[in-house]
């Protein structure tokens, strides 16, 4: 039996802890964000390499005008040097459902397996170059889950 992932860890409190707001997100990654940009319609918050070994990057967008054209907050964390398998995740996380394929045109493109959950999507993401290597994971949070 194999030891649970930094990564896996990782996204079980993502998913445990919607990210719904700021706070959710810097208490499910123990890492704090730093606003980017607010236009009025949108907030973005970034971090890069906090945890650099688990996580490279994250880039966390809050919609806070009613006109968001996004059906709710979007969080992209994209991992470091510690990638599990998709069978790995499919073990830890149940099954998956085919989402975006890579792109044919990009060389390192990556494509996506879903899953959803009540309160919005998960989205586990793998490069074309190492398609056995969690590269990212994508949650969109649906706005009736808001914080």
């Amino acid at each position: 039996m194999s030891q649970e992932s930094a990564v896996e860890t990782t996204i079980e409190r993502l998913i445990a802890t919607p990210p719904g707001t700021q706070q959710a997100v810097e208490q499910a990654l123990g890492i704090p964000l730093r606003m980017t940009e607010d236009n009025g319609d949108w907030r973005q918050f970034e971090a890069a390499n906090a945890l650099a070994s688990v996580i490279a990057r994250v880039d966390y967008r809050l919609p806070v005008s009613a006109e968001a054209k996004s059906e709710g907050p979007h969080l992209v964390v994209e991992f470091g040097e510690e990638c599990p398998s998709l069978d790995t995740i499919r073990t830890r996380f149940g099954p998956l459902q085919a989402g975006a394929p890579p792109s044919p045109h990009a060389k390192n493109g990556t494509g996506y397996f879903d899953r959803s959950y009540a309160w919005g999507r998960v989205s586990f993401g793998y490069r074309f170059l190492a398609p056995h290597c969690l590269s990212s994971v994508v949650v969109d949070v649906t706005k009736s889950h808001r914080g």
